[in-house]
């Protein structure tokens, strides 16, 4: 359980949290109420398993970077959540809030009421969207991400 902390980067450095890896579970990990900024890679790379969580964070992206990179797998990685984080970048056409690597299935992953300030689109908000997204916002007007 990670939370009421504070990661900045420097931008010099990779990543602030990094749980799990390729083939790696680390079930039912929480990061809640963080503040990251200044990663050059990802500032939560994330290899999940069941009832894990990264909520109520924000996340400032750098230049080509990503917010929470996300590596679910339906076959040995269950069910995590992302919710109701905020996400803001200055690259809008490179960086990423929430970058989904694969394609977990419906009910692996769910991803709802997060906020993305200053993406191009929604696209670059959550790479991929296919069966786990609710509802989640791009821009100060809270246009919802479909």
């Amino acid at each position: 359980y990670i939370h009421d902390c504070y990661f900045g980067g420097n931008d010099a450095a990779t990543y602030a949290i990094k749980v799990g890896g390729v083939g790696t579970d680390a079930p039912c990990t929480v990061i809640n109420d963080c503040y990251f900024q200044g990663y050059t890679t990802t500032n939560i790379y994330a290899d999940c398993g069941y009832g894990s969580t990264i909520r109520n964070c924000h996340f400032v992206v750098g230049t080509a970077a990503n917010g929470i990179e996300y590596i679910p797998n339906g076959t040995s990685r269950p069910f995590g959540s992302i919710i109701g984080n905020k996400f803001t970048t200055n690259d809008p056409t490179n960086a990423y809030g929430i970058k989904v690597v694969n394609t977990p299935t419906a009910g692996y992953l769910f991803v709802d009421d997060n906020h993305f300030i200053n993406f191009a689109d929604n696209n670059h908000c959550i790479s991929t969207r296919t069966g786990y997204t609710g509802l989640n916002y791009l821009g100060v007007t809270a246009v919802p991400i479909t």
